[in-house]
């Protein structure tokens, strides 16, 4: 990296740091809570949906009800609206999708009241704010870090750990070097001794 020191970086570097950081730090557990809210969804649909009529819609093949409307609708669905606990939440679903009405997405498909899906939902929305402030808290950090750092001698030395995520970058061509005797020459100035 010697020859990288004296790099000087710029917002993208930066802004590439700062999202190199970040999906290393919270990647997993972001990925987790997704999951989490896939089998939150299913669950919701399982209870909503009887057996008999959920089987008969698995037969169907993918794209056979699709209307096509004022906005495109399809018979598979990204998001659940659902009401648990008395409070009307949209799932999202990350890993599947879902057989549902035509409106599902725009509309409540039913009621949840049954306390443990209740108590999972508010598990997984309680998991989720946490995870969404120690983002916002370790972003603000990284990017006052970040702040702090005219070039890549500078992070580096302060945060050698992070090493992993600025190890990319790459020497810019046609960038010229400031010359200080240039400059000095230009307004008259003489040399510091």
């Amino acid at each position: 990296m010697s020859e990288l020191a004296n790099l000087r970086l710029n917002k993208d570097d930066k802004a590439g740091i700062l999202q190199k950081a970040m999906e290393f730090g919270f990647a997993k557990r972001t990925k987790d809570l997704a999951t989490r809210e896939d089998a939150l969804a299913v669950a919701c649909y399982d209870t909503i949906y009887s057996k008999t009529l959920r089987d008969q819609l698995a037969a169907i093949p993918k794209g056979w009800l699709t209307i096509v409307g004022k906005g495109a609708r399809r018979d598979w669905c990204r998001r659940l609206i659902v009401q648990i606990g008395g409070q009307v939440v949209s799932l999202q679903l990350t890993d599947i999708a879902l057989h549902v009405k035509s409106d599902a997405e725009q509309t409540c498909i039913g009621i949840i009241d049954g306390r443990r899906l209740v108590d999972r939902y508010r598990d997984l929305t309680a998991a989720q704010e946490v995870l969404k402030s120690e983002r916002k808290v370790a972003q603000a950090q990284i990017q006052a870090l970040l702040d702090r750092s005219v070039t890549l001698r500078t992070l580096a030395g302060m945060w050698p750990e992070g090493k992993a995520f600025y190890s990319h970058l790459k020497p810019r061509a046609g960038v010229p070097m400031i010359q200080i005797s240039v400059i000095n020459t230009a307004l008259g100035l003489k040399a510091a001794a």
